[in-house]
């Protein structure tokens, strides 16, 4: 069967009706020439022309059209991330087109809520979302940010290129090319990412918190020097809150910085007096039953408390800075990343206006 067009190169100019199927040949010349837009996969149809400026003549047209695909790629121009709530798709989608309600209340019916608990409630409505941006994707290939999220998800897990690309070809997944090229893009738009995240919260509290993170769940592979692939690394976080204002600088500060008379008196009326008392004169005497005693020294889940408190520990805003190599062992170390965090423009911005 002949191929038919559109070509789905945005910046094409529909001057010729000569096509192309996109083959794997084609992606790995692409990446090469760096003239491979990010949304290109293998199966989709091209014409001639662009098919020369890709893979023959190395097109500086297509070089940066490859280096800017946010402002050409039909996917998502003003790059807003996808819904992950059933009911506010259901909402968003009815004010786009009235047409739609029927069709979500017979989705709603058949999927019997009414006669589920809550936490299968939840569920559900999470693969009735998947469903609808699975018969989205089927209209419009663009529509493929949830697909990304999971392809990204499975490849942070370990999962071989071989299984996401089967389930890319099921269309519930995008391909391991588009994931190594997302990765690309994410590392190199990074900056901006951090750089616009703080600047939607440049009027509220921001927590820094600097951590070692050391990566050790890797194949143990010695040799003459040494024994594992451990890494040491740092994670740099701002966590923005969100319901509180941002602290001014002045009155915060003890202008000694470090005060040893309150040290030295802190520590001498919380913790030595204590610490001269005899355990009964401190907590009193305490006796208890053996159905007590029993229930102190059993080992408790606490799973389910987590789950009541998942949203108050949720990293929804929280930014990620930078994850360095850094053992945070010394002053120094501590510094070079307190100095990744200085170098970001924006912050600097939100410090000056604490002044």
């Amino acid at each position: 069967m002949p191929l038919t067009g559109p070509c789905v190169i945005a910046i094409c100019k529909k001057k010729l009706t000569n096509w192309k199927a996109v083959t794997e040949n084609l992606i790995e010349k692409g990446q090469t020439n760096n003239t491979l837009p990010s949304y290109l996969q293998v199966g989709d149809t091209i014409c001639l022309d662009c098919y020369n400026g890709i893979v023959t003549n190395r097109s500086a047209k297509f070089q940066e059209h490859a280096r800017r695909p946010e402002t050409d790629e039909p996917e998502n121009k003003e790059k807003e991330p996808p819904i992950y709530s059933f009911d506010e798709f259901r909402t968003i989608m009815e004010e786009k087109d009235t047409r739609l309600k029927n069709f979500f209340d017979e989705l709603y019916l058949l999927s019997n809520l009414q006669s589920k608990n809550k936490e299968t409630k939840i569920r559900v409505k999470k693969q009735l979302l998947f469903i609808c941006y699975f018969l989205c994707g089927i209209k419009n290939k663009f529509v493929n940010d949830a697909k990304r999220d999971l392809s990204l998800y499975l490849d942070s897990t370990g999962a071989s290129d071989t299984t996401i690309d089967t389930l890319a070809k099921l269309g519930i997944a995008v391909t391991s090319h588009s994931i190594a090229r997302c990765k690309v893009n994410a590392s190199e738009e990074h900056a901006e990412v951090v750089d616009s995240a703080l600047a939607r919260h440049m009027e509220k509290a921001i927590v820094l918190n600097i951590d070692d993170y050391h990566s050790i769940h890797t194949p143990r592979m010695p040799n003459t020097a040494t024994t594992s692939t451990a890494a040491h690394l740092a994670t740099i976080l701002m966590n923005p809150i969100t319901n509180q204002a941002a602290i001014p600088q002045e009155n915060i500060h003890n202008p000694l910085l470090v005060d040893a008379n309150l040290i030295k008196l802190n520590i001498g009326n919380r913790f030595m007096a204590p610490y001269g008392l005899l355990h009964n004169q401190r907590w009193g005497f305490r006796t208890v039953d053996d159905g007590t005693r029993l229930e102190e020294l059993t080992v408790h889940s606490y799973d389910v408390r987590l789950q009541e408190k998942r949203h108050s520990r949720s990293m929804k805003n929280v930014v990620l800075i930078d994850l360095q190599e850094n053992q945070l062992h010394s002053m120094d170390e501590y510094i070079e990343a307190i100095n990744t965090v200085t170098s970001s423009v924006m912050l600097n911005s939100f410090l000056k206006e604490l002044n």
